[in-house]
């Protein structure tokens, strides 16, 4: 940088990144030199227009004391875009002017070109694929770029709050709405208490706060992974966003279940634990799409974190295809170390959270009985949600019965409810053992209980084991895996 005094021209688009980046940086670097800030908006009302008034606020709570000139309803014409810069560089020739060309659109650039030539102009630009900045310069009739030292890690500066206000392009009148992740509590202890009460959600977030005894499991497995991010050291982090409508009712119009801005760039997690329909899953990614767009575009990153299902390929080369990141139960046994890259941490793990992975991937290698978050049976325990009423209260689990009976090679599942044991048996012609034995290992009283006898299976009920806690009974219940039961007369 010439340590002369210099204006900066931005061009206003949706793609408000890297304009953001700039402004920040120059102005918490070079303030004394940074004179003022001119945002150039075509006569393009939502591409161009109410993005430049956003940029505008975000200079007001971000940028104290520059000074910001917007200019709106420029021709979209190269000639126009020329004619507006000449006008702006010949009122101050012996200052300098630094032009970012990363945003607007491509005519406006080309409107920018002849300047190339002006030794008192520079051209900047911020490559949204390698996330580093370069200075373009016309040399004898080439065009050439150089590196340029510019943070793009001075965003994790800005207040999470201020980014979405500027990021977000919400309607006249709404207003922003968000929850901050846990901050006082231990992840270790947490963890632990999850894995202990089979991840029942309600339970273990009552030592944390009462209030969360009320509180759906959705909501706070995001309020768990927020304590995940917190821990990991992402300071930058906003739960459950809502935009709402203006007036008494505060309707909520569009909903984000956590954003956060780290290493140079945001990310938007859409967490859900229950298992959607194929339609619906479609539904999701489309979204998910649309939601990465308004959230940066390419310096987004939008990540489905979906633990107790599995994407099929079908869905996997969609999300491709749209530049969507996902977790699902393959990532289950390195649940904090994946989210950890897909969220770009940068560095290692701390302590407390390399602890939760180490004794989380140990209890999943003990249980091969019931998957991590969730139990089958909760696929029958769904209740019909105010915001989701088209939500079935009873849905069929044989699908899952029988992916659950390949998975592992057996002719069994076994569920746990509040006060006992359901187990579902197939006849098979192989060798079975006596599912006494099952009954004998857990230290029953009595044997499983004939629910239903059909012509192919069985359903058996039994209380649950006196004394016995959640991670026993799977140590106990790992000897039978992979092995046939039934009752033997």
């Amino acid at each position: 940088m010439n340590h002369l005094p210099f204006n900066i021209v931005v061009f206003s688009s949706e793609q408000l990144w890297p304009s953001i980046n700039g402004i920040k940086y120059f102005s918490k670097y070079f303030p004394a030199l940074f004179q003022e800030l001119f945002i150039l908006a075509t006569d393009d009302e939502n591409k161009s227009i109410r993005p430049a008034k956003r940029l505008k606020d975000f200079c007001a709570l971000e940028c104290e004391g520059l000074k910001v000139n917007l200019k709106r309803g420029i021709g979209m014409t190269t000639q126009a875009i020329d004619q507006c810069l000449q006008g702006l560089i010949s009122k101050e020739p012996d200052i300098h002017w630094i032009i970012n060309v990363t945003g607007g659109t491509k005519l406006m650039t080309l409107g920018a070109a002849r300047h190339l030539n002006n030794p008192n102009v520079s051209f900047i630009y911020r490559d949204m694929t390698s996330e580093s900045w370069v200075k373009i310069e016309n040399q004898e009739g080439m065009l050439n770029s150089r590196n340029l030292d510019i943070s793009t890690g001075i965003t994790d500066e800005i207040s999470i709050r201020n980014l979405l206000q500027t990021m977000l392009d919400k309607p006249e009148g709404t207003s922003l709405s968000t929850e901050k992740p846990i901050m006082n509590y231990d992840l270790r202890d947490l963890t632990s208490d999850l894995i202990e009460t089979d991840w029942d959600w309600q339970v273990c977030f009552k030592k944390i706060n009462p209030a969360f005894e009320k509180i759906s499991s959705g909501r706070l497995f995001e309020q768990f992974v927020g304590l995940c991010l917190w821990g990991m050291g992402i300071k930058k982090i906003a739960l459950n966003l809502e935009i709402k409508s203006g007036g008494a009712a505060q309707q909520s119009l569009e909903e984000f279940d956590i954003c956060l801005s780290h290493n140079g760039s945001m990310t938007l997690i859409d967490c859900k634990l229950r298992n959607d329909p194929e339609q619906a899953i479609l539904d999701q990614i489309r979204k998910a799409g649309e939601q990465r767009r308004v959230f940066g575009g390419l310096n987004s990153t939008i990540l489905l974190l979906r633990p107790s299902l599995e994407f099929s390929d079908e869905q996997i080369e969609l999300m491709k295809v749209r530049n969507i990141t996902f977790m699902d139960r393959r990532n289950n046994v390195n649940f904090f170390s994946d989210l950890a890259e897909k969220v770009n941490l940068g560095c290692d793990l701390p302590e407390e959270v390399e602890h939760s992975e180490s004794i989380t991937r140990e209890a999943l290698e003990r249980r091969k009985i019931l998957d991590m978050f969730q139990s089958p049976i909760s696929y029958i325990e769904k209740f019909r949600d105010e915001k989701e009423p088209d939500l079935k209260v009873l849905l069929s689990c044989d699908s899952e019965i029988s992916k659950y009976k390949k998975r592992f090679q057996q002719n069994w599942a076994i569920f746990r409810i509040s006060s006992g044991f359901i187990m579902h048996l197939t006849k098979t012609e192989g060798e079975v053992q006596d599912v006494g034995q099952v009954s004998k290992k857990l230290g029953l009283t009595s044997n499983f209980i004939r629910l239903k006898k059909g012509p192919k299976s069985l359903l058996l009920y039994c209380d649950l084991p006196h004394g016995l806690k959640g991670q026993e009974i799977d140590q106990r219940l790992m000897e039978f895996v992979g092995q046939d039961l039934y009752i033997l007369d």
